[in-house]
């Protein structure tokens, strides 16, 4: 879908421009959608800037908007061998048994998915999953993979319900330099044509 794609009252937009005026809001519900549960995580504005919007642009940024422009969701997603989230990166490279599971290099990352909470529950997150997996089959990607936190996720049995397979490793955060109440992050991943053409393609 290109930019300005509707849903609803809802408006989902691909992001391209580091300097996009939605910045504002994409921080805003970032940091709103992340301090709620399981994470409970506090960032401050340059930290979501610095760390998240950057690093994602020129790969893949959704956004989606209310009727007044507002950001009312996000998702994000770049190569798994991409040096956006180098850390994510390293950890999946080192497990053994990814080459068994999905090549990295033909692989997006989901990295982030956040979406407020009176917009939940009408199918923003499955859109922004759709939206995803079409910059990454543009891009001649073949599978997905991605984290999320191993008790109370919101996003786990969304990514579930279209096949996703759980990874047989879990992941320490505990000495991450977020303070988080979530200290482990289970691995999720799956074949994106799968997803879409058995599960999704209504």
């Amino acid at each position: 879908m290109s930019d300005n794609g509707h849903h609803g009252s809802i408006t989902v937009h691909r992001i391209s421009d580091i300097d996009d005026p939605r910045l504002a809001g994409f921080i805003a519900t970032y940091q709103d959608v992340f301090a709620g549960p399981p994470y409970f995580e506090k960032y401050a504005e340059q930290e979501v800037v610095d760390n998240v919007w950057k690093p994602h642009i020129g790969h893949g940024i959704v956004l989606a908007t209310n009727s007044t422009g507002m950001v009312v969701g996000l998702a994000c997603c770049h190569s798994v061998v991409a040096e956006t989230e180098p850390s994510i990166r390293d950890y999946i490279l080192s497990r053994p048994e990814v080459p068994s599971l999905f090549d990295p290099s033909r692989t997006i990352f989901m990295s982030e998915l956040a979406v407020r909470e009176q917009y939940r529950r009408r199918g923003l997150g499955k859109r922004f999953i759709i939206e995803r997996f079409a910059w990454g089959r543009e891009h001649g990607f073949e599978s997905y993979c991605t984290r999320t936190a191993d008790r109370s996720s919101n996003s786990r049995a969304l990514y579930e319900r279209i096949g996703a397979k759980l990874a047989p490793f879990v992941q320490d955060v505990s000495s991450g330099g977020v303070e988080s109440a979530s200290k482990a992050r289970i691995y999720l991943y799956g074949s994106i044509a799968e997803a879409l053409d058995l599960h999704w393609n209504d």
